[in-house]
């Protein structure tokens, strides 16, 4: 059974301009289907944690090309659900949200502003790389259904790229649920439950035990991990070096982390405490005229 539209790409210049659709233009389909499906899965996991033993999540396989437009290259990209075929949760709204999250990204990537909050940061890097295999001159529109073509620019993905490189290093810790772990590298990836966000965590062989026991019990055991972070710009935490200490923590603690609030929900929760006039009267020009505004 074929779906309503997830989205709608459009191809132009060169032998796009007649029809035509190459095996480039195939790699940028599958990358951009690849990256849509990780962003979903994340939004997935932000709200309701990761999902037990094997993932049943929507996967790029259940994503088709249908119905190549003749005399123009509008590809539309559709959910394909196969009867008597239901081992995946099916999640709608996640990649409806998914579709629109890239659209506004790149839109916003393109003329310098700030990006989207829930944007997945660690999956930037893929973003900009969607178009890489596009031929020379030649350029790729997309849109969610219903909404006009944009183009992703060239420009959008340095843009992605400039803020993804814009780091800076910090001690911290975090406390989450691991669910991927390779021995070999010593590294593994965790889900904060406080921040609601994915972690790679580098860690050294002395704590190898500490961390596969937290995946092979991931259900009733969380993992407390110190050490060094490297943060975006925006002070998202991207991934956790120089590990210092590890710790399991019991069900009580679990409990007990999973129900306090976050930074973010506090700040949400204290902006919206705020009077609109309040807001009104402040300065619009950050931090520019500050030694003026205090004295």
């Amino acid at each position: 059974m074929i779906r309503n539209d997830v989205a709608v790409l459009r191809f132009s210049g060169g032998i796009y301009d007649d029809g035509a659709f190459d095996a480039n233009a195939m790699r940028v389909v599958i990358d951009f289907q690849q990256v849509l499906i990780k962003i979903s899965r994340a939004l997935y996991s932000s709200r309701h944690g990761q999902p037990h033993g094997k993932s049943h999540l929507i996967d790029v396989k259940r994503l088709a090309v249908k119905n190549i437009g003749r005399g123009s290259t509008v590809i539309p990209i559709q959910m394909v659900e196969e009867p008597g075929n239901l081992d995946f949760m099916y999640v709608p709204e996640e990649l409806s949200q998914a579709t629109t999250l890239m659209y506004e990204t790149y839109a916003a990537a393109d003329k310098g502003e700030i990006l989207p909050s829930t944007l997945p940061h660690d999956l930037i890097p893929r973003m900009a790389s969607v178009v890489s295999h596009l031929r020379s001159g030649c350029s790729l529109e997309f849109s969610p259904p219903g909404a006009n073509l944009k183009p992703i620019s060239s420009h959008a993905c340095e843009s992605l790229l400039n803020w993804v490189n814009a780091t800076y290093e910090d001690s911290t810790s975090v406390v989450g649920e691991v669910f991927e772990v390779n021995v070999k590298n010593g590294t593994c990836r965790l889900f904060d439950v406080i921040n609601k966000l994915n972690v790679n965590v580098q860690y050294e062989r002395t704590f190898e035990e500490q961390v596969t026991t937290a995946l092979t019990q991931y259900r009733n055991q969380l993992l407390s991990i110190v050490g060094i972070g490297e943060f975006n710009e925006r002070g998202r935490l991207l991934k956790l070096k120089n590990v210092s200490n590890v710790e399991l923590k019991s069900d009580d603690a679990i409990s007990s982390i999973q129900s306090h609030e976050s930074i973010t929900e506090y700040i949400d929760r204290t902006t919206r405490e705020v009077p609109e006039e309040v807001w009104d009267e402040l300065p619009r020009d950050l931090a520019k005229n500050h030694d003026a505004y205090i004295q």
